[in-house]
């Protein structure tokens, strides 16, 4: 016999995301105690936290491109600025990480989110991003080009320098109204133009493409000849989708080696576009030219007491990187001189670059819970169960109760428990998150 949940369940399913605006508010109504509800949600939060991080983690040892060359093409159609069928925070306009759509539901009827258009949204996550982009990858250069109309234009070229790509971005989003129709060809041939110009070979280029406007776009040639030219450069394309897959785009990211993602909503978006900040690794198709030998510069740094003329910005400024090839000057880090064209660089940067090349192992799932619903059915089929079965309602006995990482104690039976498979200590789930995303480095191991 079917249960009430099973029923509502059967109704929504198949239904576009808006239209499931209130299935969450609803399902809380079936939950027979408090306690249940924040299990529930707690659970739901740690396997989305503990999925994320199994994506990020690379089972072996991969050839990666540590010196990226990225293109971000932003849909500026007027599907961007139709659609309000994804929610952020009213109060600073910041995504809250690890929410379930439960959680998103209440949050949203508690009037702390906001409907808005897909194009605020956008630009919101893109600054987020950028941020992350740079932090991950000290050694890349990030251009940002913009097409609607059946034209393409850039916001930014490529280049090193976080504050100014954030500064473009946020007054060409302030000042510009999304209108018309997007055109994918114009947009791939200003980005593979300008990485074929500028990248060296022995770079990683990549282009993102983020579409919104649903099975159309505005060409003016074969679109084909394109994919095969970005082929032949040893250019990977992506795109994140709002819309229903198009042909197109999947043929672009198949034939490139890429990666063709729909977002379900706002968190899943959120979770896809941070997956792009780290290095993809390289195969025959984007094949990357290794080099024998990579000139860099260790630039020695200038007093704030003494002002002199930057190269970056034109302008007497205080402070400051000194090039060891032409003595000009600097203000940040890394970059690449203008005057002899050699990238200069610290110690930490290429450090941080390191970790990607040798990523932490991933932790074995000692405990993992069940949801009230799942533990039900567990008791109902206890006598089914095959030997060592690995979802039992309470952690087994010799599980520590303890995270190595932050020193808390697990109480709870739906804590998850992870265990590094070298040292042998064991994790909560968000010191695990941690870890692999940006620690690089297993407490527990280092500690020997």
């Amino acid at each position: 016999m079917s249960s009430l949940s099973d029923v509502h369940k059967h109704k929504t399913a198949g239904k576009y995301n808006w239209e499931k605006q209130y299935s969450g508010a609803y399902q809380i109504l079936l939950d027979t105690s408090d306690q249940d509800l924040s299990k529930k949600h707690y659970i739901q939060r740690e396997r989305r936290i503990r999925e994320k991080t199994k994506k990020s983690v690379s089972k072996k040892r991969l050839k990666k491109g540590l010196v990226r060359w990225l293109y971000i093409i932003v849909d500026m159609g007027m599907a961007m600025e139709i659609e309000k069928d994804y929610v952020v925070k009213d109060n600073d306009e910041k995504f809250i990480s690890g929410s379930s759509r439960q959680q998103m539901t209440e949050i949203q009827n508690s009037g702390e989110t906001k409907s808005v258009r897909r194009v605020e949204m956008v630009a919101q996550k893109l600054q987020e991003f950028i941020a992350e982009y740079f932090d991950q990858n000290p050694l890349c250069q990030i251009g940002v080009i913009s097409t609607m109309e059946g034209t393409a234009e850039y916001i930014e070229m490529a280049g090193d320098n976080a504050y100014q790509l954030g500064k473009k971005l946020r007054e060409y989003f302030e000042t510009k109204v999304p209108r018309g129709l997007p055109s994918i060809q114009n947009s791939l041939r200003l980005a593979a133009r300008s990485l074929s110009a500028l990248a060296p070979d022995y770079a990683s280029k990549e282009i993102l493409m983020i579409y919104s406007t649903p099975y159309t776009t505005c060409d003016p040639g074969d679109i084909f000849k394109t994919m095969a030219s970005i082929k032949d450069r040893h250019i990977t394309c992506s795109v994140i989708g709002f819309g229903g897959e198009m042909f197109v785009l999947r043929k672009l990211t198949s034939i490139t080696n890429g990666r063709y993602v729909v977002p379900r909503n706002t968190p899943d978006f959120h979770d896809q576009l941070m997956s792009f900040s780290r290095p993809i690794p390289s195969s025959k198709r984007n094949q990357i030219i290794t080099p024998e030998m990579i000139q860099m510069g260790f630039p020695s740094k200038r007093a704030d007491t003494m002002r002199s003329f930057c190269a970056c910005h034109e302008e007497v400024t205080p402070g400051g990187y000194i090039c060891p090839r032409c003595a000009s000057k600097y203000c940040h880090l890394p970059s690449k001189c203008k005057i002899c064209s050699l990238m200069l660089v610290s110690s930490p940067h290429l450090a941080r670059s390191f970790h990607h090349l040798f990523p932490v192992d991933d932790f074995v799932d000692l405990h993992l819970p069940l949801l009230p619903e799942e533990e039900h059915d567990h008791r109902s089929t206890i006598v089914d169960l095959a030997p060592g079965e690995k979802h039992p309602v309470q952690p087994p006995s010799n599980v520590p109760t303890f995270c190595f990482g932050c020193q808390q104690r697990l109480r709870h039976s739906w804590n998850m428990r992870l265990q590094c498979p070298n040292c042998q200590k064991s994790f909560c789930v968000d010191c695990s998150d941690f870890v692999h995303g940006q620690l690089y480095n297993c407490p527990g191991c280092e500690q020997g």
